[in-house]
């Protein structure tokens, strides 16, 4: 067991190196793995330092929740929202459309959506399976299907 240790620059890098190595499910995880590292902190702390690191709880490909840094959260992002967006082009209804997604995708895939940027694109609102897409006046309807087959393209 390593030496109890409180400073806050040596604590956020077991912080790192835990999460890089392990699937940290939640906080009380998280603290367990940090005491057996002989850090000692309190759960406020710990939140704030996750915070400080930009870890952000991340759905993998196996369906599991663990805590991820911030560079790797877009990735699983993309990776899980073209997983979940079902094989179907959008429905348009004038200046709006309509994606389908298996449930509890459709956040991550606005997610992807609202981030590219797509030119023509006002935005998205997401329920649990679906993603309504609103569309700036006159833009072209396959202009906008090319782009979410692009951004989703496996």
């Amino acid at each position: 067991m390593r030496k109890q240790t409180n400073k806050r620059s040596i604590r956020l890098e077991v912080i790192r190196q835990i999460v890089s190595q392990n699937q940290v499910r939640n906080q009380v995880h998280l603290l367990t793995l940090l005491r057996d590292q002989g850090v000692h902190v309190t759960q406020a702390t710990l939140s704030r330092d996750l915070r400080l690191l930009g870890m952000k709880k991340v759905t993998g490909p196996d369906g599991k929740v663990t805590y991820a840094p911030v560079q790797h959260v877009e990735e699983s992002v993309q990776s899980t929202a073209q997983q979940g967006l079902l094989a179907q082009p959008c429905a348009f209804s004038g200046n709006l459309a309509i994606l389908h997604t298996l449930p509890g995708y459709a956040g991550g895939v606005a997610s992807c959506i609202d981030k590219t940027g797509i030119d023509g694109l006002l935005g998205t609102i997401a329920g649990d399976d679906t993603v309504l897409l609103i569309l700036d006046e006159g833009v072209q309807h396959a202009h906008i299907s090319r782009q979410i087959e692009d951004l989703f393209a496996q």
